[in-house]
């Protein structure tokens, strides 16, 4: 005997391609799903649509009490080197610096290349008791993020 499964609403659905050249796909795998990204502060973006290539540089809250102050002074120093004193400014040291403050306080999310078999997904927005679904796939698979065409 087959279980009941009633039909509770239906909806329309609209396939929409209005989005498709400037919709950008972002993904973090490895970042947990209960970690949002609404506190998150984007220091600087850079996008080069030629190359279909995005960079994100995201500050870190050195403050926070998971974050480990000696480990970001000793990643910025085996980055930029050892510093010389504060009061000592020479401007191209400075400037070839990644960490300006002697601390590790930002990183940096530069695309790199999705899953290839993208064709049976789509972006959808539920508004207003329709959903509007937008395919994606990637339109280069050399590129660096899923473009929605």
């Amino acid at each position: 005997m087959e279980e009941e499964d009633p039909v509770v609403q239906e909806i329309p659905v609209f396939l929409s391609q209005a989005l498709a050249e400037n919709f950008y796909i972002f993904q973090y795998p490895v970042r947990p799903a209960n970690r949002d990204w609404k506190d998150v502060l984007v220091k600087n973006a850079s996008i080069k649509p030629k190359n279909k290539i995005v960079r994100l540089e995201v500050g870190l809250d050195t403050y926070s009490d998971k974050y480990c102050p000696s480990k970001g002074e000793q990643i910025a120093l085996n980055t930029d080197g050892q510093q010389e004193s504060r009061y000592i400014k020479d401007k191209d040291r400075e400037k070839s610096q990644y960490f300006k403050n002697g601390i590790m306080d930002k990183i940096v999310l530069e695309s790199s290349v999705p899953c290839f078999k993208t064709e049976h997904y789509a972006v959808a927005l539920l508004q207003d008791k329709e959903l509007h679904c937008t395919p994606v796939k990637v339109t280069d698979p050399t590129s660096g993020f899923i473009i929605v065409t």
